[in-house]
Formats: structure tokens, C-alpha cells, sequence
């Protein structure tokens, strides 16, 4: 399955960010602990993959928590989405972290404009 993967991206051998498409089949019984298998295998084949999940992850956690109604509080949150994607910029990769920069840029865009209207 890793070898027809490769192949189908265009591929003409089989590298580490191909085993990522394993995590889908190595367990019949979905409670046999697909998360772990998924985090091992990502770690290992799409190793910016991974820290962009991560970070898009802390993206949702920052947004959760911000209160824009409180200036500080909002502006915390805006530095804090600043930094990650400065920390996205850093990631060399594929076209996912293009798209979870602009992500993010829009996120920060709609806290400011939430935290205006707020006032």
C-alpha cells in the first residue's frame, strides 16, 4: 500500500512521508489504539506535518480561551497567533503549511476585528 501511494504521488521510490497513508490500515478493530499508530507513523514519515497539526491545534486552543472584550486578554491572544505563524514560516514543507499560515492569518484577523467591534 506504501509503494501504491508513492507511486500515485508521483513518486519513484518509497520515502518517509509515504508511510503516513499506513496508519489507515494496520488495525481491523478500531479500538486497537489507531490514535497512537497515527502519532508514531506521522512523527516518523511527516515530521512537519505533525508540528503543523500541533500547532493549529494550540491555534484552536488560543481562540477557545481569548475573550475579546477584554483589550489585554485579545492582544495576548493576537501575539500569541503571531507567533505561531512565525513559527509556521519557519517550517519547511509542503503546500499544508501554506495553507495553515493563511489559516492562521485569518484567525488573527477575525480576533482583531471581534475585539474592535467589542469595544
Amino acid at each position: 500500500m506504501v509503494q501504491a501511494f508513492a507511486y500515485l504521488t508521483g513518486a519513484d521510490e518509497v520515502r518517509p512521508e509515504h508511510l503516513e497513508v499506513a496508519q489507515h490500515c494496520l488495525w481491523d478493530d478500531p479500538g486497537e489504539q489507531p490514535q497512537a499508530a497515527a502519532r508514531v507513523i506521522a512523527r516518523v514519515a511527516n515530521p512537519t506535518g505533525m508540528r503543523v497539526t500541533q500547532l493549529l491545534l494550540e491555534v484552536e486552543q488560543v481562540l477557545a480561551a481569548a475573550d475579546v472584550r477584554d483589550l489585554a486578554d485579545a492582544a495576548k491572544a493576537a501575539a500569541k497567533l503571531a507567533e505561531i505563524d512565525r513559527q509556521l514560516a519557519g517550517l519547511k514543507g509542503n503546500g499544508r503549511v501554506d495553507k495553515a499560515r493563511g489559516y492562521v492569518k485569518e484567525q488573527l484577523k477575525k480576533l482583531k476585528l471581534a475585539s474592535i467591534e467589542a469595544v
